[in-house]
């Protein structure tokens, strides 16, 4: 292994770029896959948690797809590098509408404004793809990933304390991804080469993932066990 330049680790003749942030998103998807398997079994005795197996796909391959953003950026043309970043932020979107509409279901049976929020989902998922077209910038992910991920946080907090059954997970999972934004935002790092502000905000995404599916879990378990409070 040989460090050619900053953010680039040479193996032999292959060039990998950003190689913890590569890696991290590599660790990421292969949480998302692991947390979807769970998630199947599951469904074999309730099928009300589909939407969140769809939010951990597209997660699993957006961060798969951001290894060869990160890693191979040595390799991409200009055009390949855009359409590919393009590709991980469509991913990312949808996996946000996954996360609504899996927060619909969550309240369909306890709140008569359950196809309004689905509605407004839409209209949230169709205006990202226009927006991040237009603009081309990773700041339009953070505010899609806020605007639609804040409600989502406060209904499951509201479920907890209505004593729902793993709804303060889910809600201290989409708090604890927040500190991912604001690690990259004001590219908060602890070495640029090693350890730089995007492998930061991996580690809160990771913790994250692993919050928000112990909530999905334990509400899944407990309803094929046939309850509904905790």
């Amino acid at each position: 292994m040989q460090i050619t330049e900053s953010n680039v680790v040479q193996f032999g003749s292959f060039m990998l770029s950003e190689p913890i942030t590569a890696i991290t998103d590599v660790l990421l998807a292969l949480l998302c896959f692991i947390i979807i398997f769970r998630l199947r079994v599951l469904k074999k005795e309730t099928g009300s948690y589909s939407a969140w197996s769809f939010f951990f796909l597209g997660m699993g391959l957006s961060t798969l797809t951001g290894t060869i953003v990160h890693g191979c950026r040595h390799y991409q043309t200009e055009d390949a590098h855009y359409n590919t970043w393009m590709f991980m932020n469509v991913l990312s979107g949808l996996s946000v509408f996954f996360a609504q509409l899996a927060t619909v279901k969550y309240i369909h049976q306890r709140s008569k404004h359950a196809k309004l929020l689905q509605t407004i989902a839409w209209i949230q998922l169709v205006c990202y793809f226009v927006l991040i077209l237009i603009f081309r910038s990773f700041n339009v992910v953070k505010i899609q990933v806020a605007v639609a991920m804040i409600p989502v946080m406060i209904i499951h907090i509201a479920g907890f304390r209505k004593g729902i059954k793993g709804g303060g997970w889910v809600g201290a999972g989409i708090g604890m991804s927040f500190f991912s934004a604001v690690f990259h935002t004001f590219k908060i790092s602890i070495n640029e080469i090693w350890f730089n502000y995007n492998d930061l905000s991996h580690v809160f995404i990771g913790a994250s993932f692993i919050l928000i599916a112990t909530g999905v879990l334990k509400g899944a378990e407990k309803e094929a066990a046939g309850g509904s409070g905790s």
